[in-house]
């Protein structure tokens, strides 16, 4: 939560260092351009961009167009989290220690009561100026609101957002002349008809919440100096002479009281003998030109819309298609996947490819006929193995192919390549997502629809073999599905499916339908927000990762099967640089899950580990496919 806060205090503090590096550059302009500027600025910190980026993220997407993997590539650190690129400043605490934990209370409390004093302050004064307008007599002037007089020292103001009024001094009309009364009235309903008074009230709200943060006073009283010399500007437009408009000022000045409140807009107020200067000035105001308009327009176009795409860009689609848009196949793995098929057909695998131990397994295995292969093509990474669909004369077969190790092949398998419909190899297969959604709802009811399964599958789920009948404690801590989105077809023809649930998520992943049924289905990424964390889960992850970027990283600890997917990962984490934090996200059964953050980006990580410390699965959540 802390780190959410301090990635929106900085964000809005360039964002106002930004607003006033524009105000510079419109000096000759209104003040009202300047002031519009400032008043942005103070919006900011009421807008987080984590706000912007959710709208990218949940609603936008579902209207975004598809997008290249080039643009993709060149706008994915965009997506990243901006904590994930902030400097960590906290300091080292001893081990077990959590710093967040033991003092965010304490600064829940103190950013409490100091915004409630804040407000009570201003309900107060603001009580005081609603007393002081029910107890004042009408005035007899012509302006759109009404104009009261009230016994009182308070400079002539205006009072009240929804029904304001105009509040004069009692006696003013004896010390100031009918024409300079009539100028500070006019001072008055400049503010009206500009809304003065809500806007410096969305700002006191601003700095009722913010109000340890020293730019955001600052901004209220550049706020208050551009917002009087705009209606300086508008009165002496209409006509007004300046040595009329000074006096009427000075002589208020001279006799009455500063307005306790900036949403009760006065006729003082900012540097009284700068502004004084101004008036008799002046000068040509120069309107703003086609340049600076667009200057403008555009500053604004990408202030919204940088982190709107950011939430597009870190949507489960458009994260699936950058996955997609980075899967390369690991050097070697084509050239030798075809030196062993082709020696199989000859009748003469060259055994030599591979290790020793895959070498073994390869020999006793029962031999396949699948005839002349045809082509062979790459279809991406498969938890961490290069994917390629091969189409023989007999057969389609994708093989699944490890980055080798020592140029041999340390890992191989196949299974049988999923046909899908022609215009879907990127997209929905159809019927999927209502096949799903209605099995996984009758899931948690506990009526499964048994009538979706094919008869393969459907006999498995009768003896307990899926994940559908054997997670039942699974299905109840996660509640009931919110949501179901599609996210990618994985390098084996599966579409793949993002389940979140009150209490977790999950990726499903399910082949095409089979005349209709569901035939074969499985479960991964799984994430249980309140499960408990394993002893020496995260010691071995924090292991593993600093052993990757350094290039220490003992397989050997690892299961075969995870060294070699682990291999590949290894390549990805030196790319994120150093390991910043470490925090535990959740669990399910025997894996925990960590959100690693690095010098350059996030990424999850699933593992658990045997008894003597050494892990025995660990899966990269980021760059499954």
């Amino acid at each position: 939560m802390i780190g959410l806060i301090l990635d929106h205090l900085w964000q809005s503090t360039l964002f106002a260092a930004a607003a006033g590096a524009l105000t510079l550059t419109l000096q000759r302009n209104s003040a009202q351009s300047r002031y519009l500027l400032w008043f942005a600025a103070s919006m900011k910190f009421l807008i987080p961009f984590a706000a912007l980026t959710w709208l990218g993220k949940n609603l936008l997407v579902l209207a975004a167009p598809p997008v290249t993997a080039p643009a993709l590539l060149a706008f994915q650190p965009v997506a990243e989290p901006f904590s994930a690129r902030a400097l960590n400043f906290a300091p080292v605490a001893p081990a077990g220690f959590d710093v967040a934990a033991a003092v965010t209370p304490l600064l829940l409390a103190v950013w409490g009561i100091g915004s409630l004093f804040m407000l009570a302050r201003w309900l107060m004064r603001w009580a005081g100026l609603r007393r002081l307008v029910r107890e004042a007599a009408d005035y007899a002037f012509a302006a759109p609101v009404r104009v009261k007089m009230a016994p009182t020292m308070l400079e002539p103001g205006l009072v009240g957002i929804a029904r304001p009024v105009i509040l004069l001094p009692q006696g003013i009309d004896e010390r100031l002349s009918p024409a300079e009364l009539n100028a500070i009235i006019a001072h008055e309903i400049c503010h009206l008809r500009r809304g003065d008074n809500a806007l410096a009230a969305a700002h006191m709200l601003v700095e009722a919440l913010f109000w340890f943060h020293p730019l955001v006073w600052w901004m209220g009283a550049r706020l208050n100096k551009e917002r009087e010399r705009a209606c300086d500007e508008s009165v002496l437009s209409s006509g007004l002479t300046p040595d009329l408009y000074a006096e009427s000022i000075l002589k208020v000045c001279k006799f009455y009281l500063h307005s306790p409140l900036d949403c009760a807009a006065g006729i003082s107020g900012a540097d009284l003998k700068r502004r004084m200067e101004t008036i008799m000035e002046n000068r040509f105001l120069l309107r703003l030109n086609t340049t600076r308009k667009i200057l403008l327009a555009g500053c604004a176009a990408i202030a919204v819309a940088a982190p709107i795409a950011a939430g597009l860009l870190a949507s489960p689609p458009v994260l699936a298609q950058i996955a997609v848009a980075r899967a390369t196949p690991s050097p070697g793995t084509e050239a030798a996947l075809r030196q062993f098929i082709e020696g199989q057909q000859m009748g003469n695998p060259p055994y030599d490819l591979f290790t020793p131990a895959l070498a073994q397994r390869i020999r006793n295995a029962p031999p396949q006929d699948h005839g002349k292969l045809k082509s062979l093509t790459f279809k991406g990474v498969y938890n961490g193995a290069d994917a390629y669909a091969a189409e023989y004369e007999k057969a389609k077969i994708t093989w699944l192919v490890a980055p080798l190790v020592g140029g041999k092949i340390a890992g191989l398998g196949s299974v049988e390549t999923v046909e899908r419909a022609p215009g879907t190899e990127n997209s929905p297969s159809p019927g999927v997502q209502e096949a799903l959604r209605q099995l996984l709802d009758s899931r948690y009811r506990n009526q499964v629809r048994v009538d979706l399964l094919g008869d393969a599958i459907a006999a498995r789920f009768a003896q307990g073999r899926t994940p559908l009948g054997e997670s039942s404690e699974s299905f109840q801590a996660l509640g009931p599905m919110q949501s179901l989105t599609f996210l990618k077809v994985d390098a084996l023809g599966n579409d793949l499916y993002r389940a979140v649930y009150p209490h977790g998520h999950a990726t499903w992943i399910i082949p095409p339908l089979v005349n209709g049924k569901i035939d074969n289905l499985l479960w991964g990424d799984v994430l249980i927000d309140n499960a408990p964390a394993h002893p020496g889960t995260e010691e071995a992850v924090r292991r593993f990762v600093e052993g990757a970027q350094s290039g220490t990283v003992d397989y050997s600890q690892m299961d075969p099967i995870v060294a070699v997917g682990q291999r590949r990962a290894a390549d990805e984490l030196k790319r994120l640089g150093a390991l910043k934090s470490l925090t535990y996200k959740g669990g399910f059964r025997t894996l925990d899950v960590y959100e690693a953050s690095f010098a350059n980006g996030t990424t999850n990580f699933s593992a658990g580990v045997g008894p003597k410390g050494n892990i025995q699965v660990m899966s990269d959540l980021a760059s499954n496919g």
